[in-house]
């Protein structure tokens, strides 16, 4: 297995900020559970770039899909790749079959195989990921659980995966391969000849010396007079336990493996609580800590016993680094300072602008020439957000670079030309993606185009009944879209994706073509749930409203008070997800799907006097027949009936717009 360079706690290896170097230009970098710090000049001056906004637990630095440098692995469980050469961690790999996240993470190698397995933790449980392709497919391969499980990994080599367990004592259970487990004590509580009391802390797998098979560490709490840890490892010889070695170190504090001096294997650094100072003794190589030298740096009000020490700024002497994050960077201060003051980020300014990029988010894509069709300033004076692109490359953010006061064809051709058109950020970037598209909604009353679905064939079709398109974007985030009716859409900027279809003409175009798209069949929520929509207007403006009509889709208010009735249930009828069928879901259905209230007879978007005229001349009120009334004709309340309960239902639940007030 690859060494990574990476912090792994003794006590509790969830650390809230770690180093490594992620962007492989020779310094430390920093990251966390949402976030990677670039370590930006190599003097410690960091950028803080969000690769998730989802709450992780635990998160490692490694080479997963081993192609040189280190990715994210989270406790989702999910890997964020590192794209060669900007370390983005924009990509993100979710593990297959997975329906919770674990509290803790780490890197094993199944079969010692030298390919970077993952082990993934919760509550006593240890769930096993062999990287199947050694490129990063994950597969779920083990499960085991023991209630005081410390760790796992596969001690013996034998390609399953062995246990660490602490209660009163350490043990290492090998697994058999056929469901059982064999138990070997390695440490207990005790109390010594000498009547020292002696009682354990933690343990852990780690892999400590040159053959890279995984070692045992065991920390102690002793007391004898005054309290103080101990450390001692077993090392793995083919599989046996090797007798008790000391990793030499005592303290009054906390022991924690960290690879201090970036040599590939973990040091011992030791926090000493009573001193108030952060020690560190080095691996040779082979699990023997070198006492002498001693580097120190003293907490002076940073008292943490997660704190690390790294050589932030190459100036070969060792800083401390806390585990706070100020300002979107990690606090650290450096040991040539005397006076322990926290160490005063500087960051460099951020990246030029590039041709096409008018929201400023680093990225030249749809969302950009939307923006420009929607100011409708082609062939005439302009701005940068207009389209005036042709002082770039240059500018910064809110400072673009001017160009020659006009948006024309040399500005596209500009932007086209720079080759960065939908390709990612340009820059090294923590902006997310700036799009206004929108969810594209089953609106009803007056609308300006219609999107037009057909369950059972497929089609799509687009009914505008406003000015000419200049833009067009539809997306789908679950990759709908069928590609091979769709013919003509060859324009430079126009995108014909799983995911994306974009059009773009600013001369204008009134119909478009969109044909079998989506699978036949695709419920009206998975639609609402899954696609959005953007787009311009020749002159300017976006598309305004936009319905969404389905058809041979469950739409229809009077198809669910039937269904009601006749307590005929099925789950894809089931809007508020709650395993029954009642007036709920039809509240769901006008409300939240159609977008009006009850007692909107006629589904204009409204409930007013126009819905009471309409029912009340339908003449059906109380008119002594069983179940001849429907929505439009006054039954709201779903019994087949219009009397005074729908009334009062409407009143209760509906909105009622007073056209006098």
């Amino acid at each position: 297995m690859k060494r990574i360079r990476i912090a792994e706690l003794l006590e509790d290896r969830r650390m809230l900020t770690a180093l490594a170097d992620l962007d492989g230009d020779g310094d430390l970098d920093a990251y966390d559970r949402s976030a990677w710090y670039m370590n930006v000049d190599g003097h410690g001056n960091f950028r803080a770039y969000t690769y998730s906004d989802e709450p992780i637990a635990d998160v490692i630095a490694v080479d997963i899909d081993h192609d040189g440098d280190l990715d994210l692995v989270t406790s989702e469980p999910a890997w964020y790749e590192n794209v060669p050469g900007e370390a983005k961690f924009q990509t993100v790999h979710a593990f297959a079959g997975v329906d919770r996240p674990g509290a803790k993470i780490t890197a094993i190698d199944l079969g010692h195989d030298g390919v970077t397995d993952i082990a993934l933790f919760a509550a006593g449980n240890v769930t096993v990921f062999q990287n199947t392709d050694g490129a990063g497919a994950m597969e779920q391969v083990e499960q085991q659980f023991h209630a005081d499980l410390a760790d796992a990994d596969d001690w013996d080599g034998d390609g399953d995966i062995d246990l660490l367990t602490l209660s009163d004592a350490v043990d290492l259970w090998r697994n058999q391969g056929d469901g059982t487990f064999t138990p070997e004590r390695l440490a207990e509580n005790h109390v010594d000849e000498l009547g020292i009391e002696s009682s354990l802390v933690s343990t852990q797998f780690a892999r400590l010396n040159a053959d890279q098979a995984p070692d045992v560490v065991i920390n102690w709490f002793e007391f004898f007079d005054s309290p103080y840890n101990s450390c001692v490892w077993h090392a793995n010889m083919d599989g046996q336990v090797a007798a008790t070695a000391s990793c030499g170190v005592t303290n009054y504090g906390t022991n924690r493996l960290i690879d201090v001096d970036q040599d590939g294997d973990p040091d011992l650094l030791s926090s000493d609580l009573m001193s108030g100072y952060l020690f560190w003794a080095r691996n040779l190589g082979d699990g023997t800590f070198e006492r002498g030298g001693f580097t120190s740096v003293t907490f002076h009000g940073f008292v943490n016993h997660t704190d690390l020490m790294a050589d932030l700024d190459q100036d070969g002497k060792w800083d401390l680094v806390t585990q706070r994050i100020q300002n979107r960077a990690p606090v650290w201060v450096s040991s040539a300072d005397a006076t322990y003051e926290p160490h005063v980020n500087q960051v460099p300014p951020a990246g030029v602008l590039r041709a096409g990029d008018v929201n400023q988010d680093f990225r030249f894509d749809q969302a950009d020439l939307i923006q420009v069709a929607k100011a409708a300033r082609f062939d005439q004076a302009a701005d940068w957000a207009a389209g005036d692109w042709n002082g770039a490359p240059g500018g910064s953010i809110h400072l673009p670079p001017a160009g020659d006061g006009r948006f024309d064809q040399s500005d596209l051709d500009l932007a086209f030309a720079s080759g960065i058109y939908r390709r990612g950020p340009y820059e090294l970037t923590d902006l997310p993606r700036q799009d206004q598209a929108e969810p594209l909604d089953t609106a009803v009353g007056d609308v300006d185009l219609q999107i037009i679905y057909d369950a059972g064939t497929g089609e799509v079709s687009l009914r505008n009944l406003g000015a000419p398109l200049t833009a067009f974007e539809l997306t789908s985030d679950a990759g709908r879209f069928l590609l091979d009716s769709l013919e003509n859409w060859n324009g430079p900027f126009d995108v014909v994706e799983a995911n994306t279809l974009f059009r773009f003409d600013l001369a204008g175009f009134q119909e478009l073509q969109l044909g079998k798209i989506l699978a036949n069949g695709v419920s009206w929520q998975s639609l609402v749930q899954d696609l959005k929509i953007d787009g311009a207007r020749l002159g300017g403006g976006g598309l305004g409203r936009v319905q969404l009509t389905c058809i041979d889709c469950v739409l229809d208010v009077d198809f669910y008070q039937q269904r009601i009735r006749d307590q005929d249930y099925e789950s894809a009828w089931d809007l508020n997800d709650d395993a029954m069928l009642d007036q709920n879901d039809v509240r769901v259905l006008v409300e939240d799907v159609l977008h009006t209230s009850i007692g909107d007879a006629n589904l204009d978007g409204r409930f007013d006097s126009s819905d009471l005229v309409a029912i009340f001349q339908a003449g059906e009120f109380e008119d002594g027949t069983a179940g001849n009334s429907n929505w439009s004709e006054g039954d709201w309340n779903g019994d087949g009936e219009f009397d005074t309960s729908d009334l009062v239902w409407a009143f209760q639940f509906g909105v009622y717009v007073d056209e006098n007030l």
